[in-house]
C-alpha cells in the first residue's frame, strides 16, 4: 500500500502543477469559438452549432465570476486531479519511475492546449480523468467501487457531450467501464463480444441523455452545423464532375456563384467559402424544411457518385492529417484573448512569458504534427500483441482503439484542417499509453527479486 505520507506529497505536488498552469494561463485562452459560447453562457440563450452543455456549464460557473477563470480553474482541476491518480498509481506499481507521469503532463502536445476555453480539451480531460480512475481499480486487482463507477462514467459522458463527434471514441472506453465493474481480469473473446454490444447501447443512452438536457432545460436554437458538411461533400463532387448537384433553393439563390466556389474549393477544408476573406455571402440560410431537403440531396448524390466521394474525402484526410501539403496553417498554439467587447483581456506575467515560449518553439517539431499521432496510434495498437505487455493489454486496447476510432470518424466529418486540437485525445491517450508501455517494459527487464518486490500487486 501506498502511505498517506506519498498521498500528501502526490497531492501537494498536484496544487503545485495546477498553481503553475492556472498562473500561466489566466485567466483563460478565447478564440471566437470560446467567446461566441461565452456569450450563450453570458446570456442563457443557446445555439447548437458549439455544445449547449459546455455552455450551460459555463452560464452556472458564471455565478461565481465573471469571464473564463472558473471554467479555466474547472479544466485545470481534472488534469491535475488525473496527474495526482496516476503519480499513486506508477508509485505503488512500478517503483520509481513514477517521474514519468511528470514527463506525461509537461509534455508539448498536452500543455499547448491546457489553458484553452475549447470543447475538445473539455473531452480529453474528462476522458483523461475518467481513465486514470480506472486504471487505479485495474492495477490494483479490483473492480471498481461505486463511487469510482458514477465518477468514471459522468466524466465519460460529459466528454461526449462536449464533442458529440467523439461517440465512436467512447465505445472503447465503455468497455473497459463494463469490465472493470465486474473485474479487473481480461474477458475471454465471446465475453469481448457482448461488453462491445453492451458498450454500444449504454453509448446510445449517452447520446439520448444529451439529447434530453439539451432540448428540455437548455433549449437551443438550431444553427444547423451539418449546412456546412453538406456544401464542402457536394462541392467537391461538383468540381470533379461539373455536375451542378444542388438542390434548387441553393442553385436559384442569386448570390450562389459556382465560378468562385470552383476557383475556391479545398479539399481540406470549407472554411475559405464558408467565412471567405472577399465578403461573399454564397448560400442562402436554411430552416427545418429546406436542410432536410438538402440532407436527402447530399445522400443521393453521394450514393449516385461514391467513389467521387471517396477521393475527395481521402484526399482532404491526407491534408487534415499533414501527410499531403495542405493549403491551410495549422494552429498548435492559441495562447490568446480574441479581441472582443467584454473586456475580457489577458496579461503576461513571469511564468507565461517561461512557459508560453518554450512550448511555441516546439510548434514545428515532428510529434507536434497530426500525421505522427495517427501512425503512433497505430502502432500502440499493435503493441498490445507482444507478449511482455499481456498484463497491460486490455488498456492498450481501450485507448489505442478509442483514439483510432475518434481520429477514423473524422475522415466523414471534418471540414477543416486548421487545428491541432482535434487530435489531442489522441496525443493524450496515445502517449499515457505509451508511458505505460515503458514501464512494463522496465518492469520485465528487472530481476525476479527486484521485480517481486517493486511490483508485488501484478
Amino acid at each position: 500500500m501506498i502511505s498517506s505520507k506519498n498521498n500528501k506529497v502526490f497531492l501537494i505536488l498536484s496544487i503545485i502543477g495546477f498553481l503553475i498552469n492556472f498562473i500561466s494561463y489566466y485567466p483563460g485562452f478565447l478564440s471566437p469559438d470560446s467567446l461566441d459560447q461565452f456569450t450563450q453562457a453570458l446570456n442563457n440563450s443557446y445555439a447548437d452549432w458549439h455544445p449547449p452543455i459546455m455552455s450551460g456549464l459555463w452560464h452556472i460557473l458564471l455565478v461565481f465570476y465573471y469571464g473564463p477563470q472558473c471554467m479555466l480553474f474547472f479544466q485545470l482541476v481534472l488534469l491535475w486531479t488525473s496527474f495526482y491518480f496516476l503519480l499513486i498509481l506508477f508509485k505503488r506499481n512500478y517503483g520509481n519511475l513514477f517521474w514519468l507521469v511528470f514527463i506525461f503532463i509537461a509534455a508539448p502536445f498536452v500543455q499547448n492546449f491546457a489553458g484553452n476555453i475549447w470543447k475538445d480539451v473539455h473531452m480529453a480531460f474528462a476522458w483523461l480523468l475518467a481513465t486514470s480512475i480506472m486504471l487505479v481499480a485495474f492495477f490494483r486487482n479490483r473492480k471498481m467501487d461505486t463511487y469510482e463507477a458514477i465518477a468514471s462514467i459522468l466524466l465519460l459522458s460529459y466528454g461526449c457531450w462536449v464533442r458529440i463527434n467523439a461517440l465512436p471514441g467512447l465505445i472503447p472506453l465503455l468497455c473497459l467501464w463494463l469490465m472493470l465493474l465486474k473485474t479487473n481480469k481480461p474477458p475471454k473473446k465471446h465475453v469481448v463480444i457482448r461488453l462491445s454490444i453492451k458498450a454500444f447501447f449504454i453509448s446510445i443512452l449517452v447520446v439520448l441523455t444529451q439529447i434530453v438536457i439539451t432540448k428540455t432545460i437548455l433549449k437551443p436554437h438550431k444553427s444547423y452545423g451539418e449546412y456546412k458538411l453538406f456544401m464542402h461533400d457536394l462541392s467537391g463532387i461538383y468540381v470533379e464532375t461539373n455536375k451542378l448537384c444542388f438542390p434548387d433553393f441553393i442553385k436559384n439563390y442569386p448570390r450562389f456563384d459556382t465560378l468562385y466556389l470552383k476557383q475556391n474549393y479545398h479539399y481540406s477544408t470549407f472554411d475559405n467559402i464558408w467565412w471567405n476573406s472577399d465578403h461573399k455571402y454564397l448560400l442562402p440560410a436554411v430552416n427545418d424544411t429546406t436542410i432536410k431537403e438538402l440532407r436527402n440531396y447530399w445522400l443521393h448524390t453521394i450514393a449516385d457518385n461514391p467513389l467521387v466521394y471517396l477521393k475527395n474525402r481521402t484526399k482532404g484526410y491526407l491534408a487534415f492529417l499533414r501527410i499531403t501539403t495542405s493549403e491551410s496553417s495549422l494552429c498548435n498554439m492559441y495562447p490568446y484573448i480574441h479581441p472582443n467587447s467584454y473586456g475580457l483581456v489577458r496579461k503576461s506575467n513571469f511564468l507565461s512569458k517561461t512557459i508560453i515560449p518554450l512550448l511555441n518553439a516546439q510548434s514545428d517539431t515532428f510529434y507536434m504534427k497530426p500525421w505522427f499521432w495517427f501512425l503512433f496510434n497505430i502502432l500502440i495498437f499493435f503493441a498490445a500483441f507482444i507478449k511482455r505487455l499481456a498484463f497491460i493489454k486490455p488498456i492498450i486496447l481501450t485507448l489505442s482503439l478509442s483514439g483510432l476510432f475518434y481520429l477514423g470518424f473524422e475522415f466523414f466529418v471534418f471540414q477543416v484542417d486548421t487545428d491541432f486540437r482535434y487530435f489531442y485525445w489522441n496525443c493524450i491517450s496515445e502517449f499515457l499509453v505509451f508511458i505505460l508501455i515503458c514501464a512494463e517494459i522496465y518492469k520485465s527487464c528487472l530481476k525476479p527479486d527486484n521485480r517481486s518486490t517493486i511490483l508485488a500487486s501484478h
